[in-house]
């Protein structure tokens, strides 16, 4: 039951950290034609986020 419980949690703050990650890559879209040099730089670390959000998850499975 509370490997169930444990399960769910971590779970959901996978979804929370995704969705964030592709709230972030939505506003660099949407900004990247205002400013298309910072943009790059942004998404760069948006992307970089997203890899490490994954090892993370990847690293604690083992």
């Amino acid at each position: 039951m509370i490997e169930l419980i444990g399960v769910v949690v971590v779970g959901g703050m996978m979804l929370k950290g995704f969705l964030a990650v592709a709230r972030g890559v939505f506003d660099a879209i949407k900004r990247e034609r205002e400013q298309p040099e910072r943009v790059e730089r942004q998404r760069s670390m948006v992307i970089l986020a997203a890899l490490a959000i994954v090892m993370y998850f990847l690293t604690r499975r083992k």
